[in-house]
């Protein structure tokens, strides 16, 4: 049943998170290509800066802000596997994929406002 529960949580996760980026980019920019583009270069952006953080200032924490090493750490968590030796836990990686949730439903909200139409 862990295993199971782990894979369904999961992807839960993960696919909320992906949604809204996806949803985020595509309300801001109009054509389609860019707006796929701009998923991917989320990704690669914060892969990136967490490198930088965790190089310049020679800690391991600055991870938190990839969501590709914070979705394995928390997928490691679940399915039962052993923790990275190195860098934040499963704990620390769900609370940054929240406010990114969060921040990411807050950048939607302000950009899509309802209408109500009238006839």
């Amino acid at each position: 049943w862990t295993l199971g529960q782990g894979v369904f949580l999961g992807f839960l996760l993960w696919t909320v998170t992906v949604s809204l980026v996806a949803l985020t980019s595509s309300a801001y920019v109009k054509w389609r290509v860019v707006a796929g583009a701009l998923v991917l270069a989320f990704f690669f952006v914060l892969a990136g800066a967490a490198e930088i953080v965790n190089q310049v200032l020679r800690v391991h924490w600055g991870s938190v802000i990839n969501p590709g090493y914070a979705m394995y750490t928390i997928w490691g968590a679940l399915l039962g596997l052993d923790p990275p030796q190195e860098g934040p836990e499963a704990l620390e990686c769900f609370v940054s994929i929240c406010i990114l949730i969060a921040g990411l439903l807050a950048i939607l909200m302000r950009k899509l406002r309802p209408v109500e139409v009238v006839s």
